[in-house]
């Protein structure tokens, strides 16, 4: 009989540390595919969108606002039918707006403590934000 129990604690025992090794190795698998560090590159990603589109729609403005005072030296009834580069180019800040906000939209919270968002995703999201 204590051979018996014995054993039973013995394979407690083993049990108890191949699942704790277990769930150290999943840990660290976990760890390396989606590290706390991710979703740094996933906000990068957002904030290079938003920031570069209204860089470039600012650019374009000014560079339109300049023709089209020059143009109103020259010509003034035609001031109005020229203001479509300005609104092409505020376009662009709404475009960077759009992708900032689906880059956002698709970046996840850890969940039990884990993160899910992997690294790819974020090298993918800040890739997408500089595009």
């Amino acid at each position: 009989q204590r051979t018996h129990q014995h054993q039973t604690q013995s394979n407690r025992r083993t049990k108890s540390c191949v699942t704790r090794a277990f769930n150290i190795i999943n840990m660290s698998v976990e760890m390396e595919t989606c590290p706390a560090s991710a979703p740094f590159f996933g906000f990068m990603g957002v904030t290079s969108a938003l920031v570069f589109a209204n860089i470039g729609a600012a650019y374009g403005t000014a560079k339109s606002g300049v023709g089209i005072s020059s143009m109103g030296v020259m010509n003034p009834g035609l001031v109005m039918r020229n203001i479509i580069p300005v609104v092409m180019a505020g376009v662009l800040g709404i475009y960077g707006l759009i992708v900032a906000v689906i880059i956002q939209g698709s970046i996840v919270s850890p969940q039990n403590g884990l993160s899910q968002y992997s690294l790819y995703t974020g090298f993918a999201h800040l890739a997408a934000g500089l595009c």
